[in-house]
């Protein structure tokens, strides 16, 4: 191996354990706000959800958008429960015959995205949805 790759091996190789050792930690200390957009799909449609975080991550805004159909699935805004490094925000949408209980909940260190949803119609045991995707911060 050349001296040439070997300098370029010992300045890649401890930036790249020294930057993996750090938290992406957005907001728990700093009181501002800050917008996430998180992507995932279901079956053949793509999804986009924005999610607003505001001072102190007391109330999040959270918009579900389908990007095949151009509409907004879900709307909510919502108090934001932070446990166990997730920031969680929970929305229940009743009818006279379906609940649909939707969980999302954005993993703080990796930004890695998941949304249950519960249907339950009547009496029958709730089906459960589950999807994943990723966040960045914008």
């Amino acid at each position: 191996m050349s001296s040439r790759k070997l300098r370029f091996i010992a300045i890649v190789l401890p930036l790249t354990f020294s930057c993996s050792q750090h938290k992406a930690n957005f907001g728990t200390l700093d009181p501002v706000s800050f917008e996430l957009m998180c992507s995932f799909a279901e079956k053949t449609q793509m999804f986009e959800t924005f999610v607003l975080f505001e001072e102190d991550q007391l109330k999040g805004d959270l918009a579900v958008f389908d990007v095949r159909h151009k509409l907004f699935v879900e709307n909510i805004r919502v108090s934001v429960a932070h446990e166990n490094e997730f920031w969680i925000l929970r929305s229940t949408d009743r009818s006279d015959s379906v609940t649909t209980l939707r969980e999302h909940r954005i993993n703080e260190a990796t930004l890695a995205y998941e949304r249950k949803s519960f249907v339950q119609m009547g009496n029958t045991p709730p089906l459960t949805i589950s999807n994943r995707g990723q966040c960045v911060r914008i």
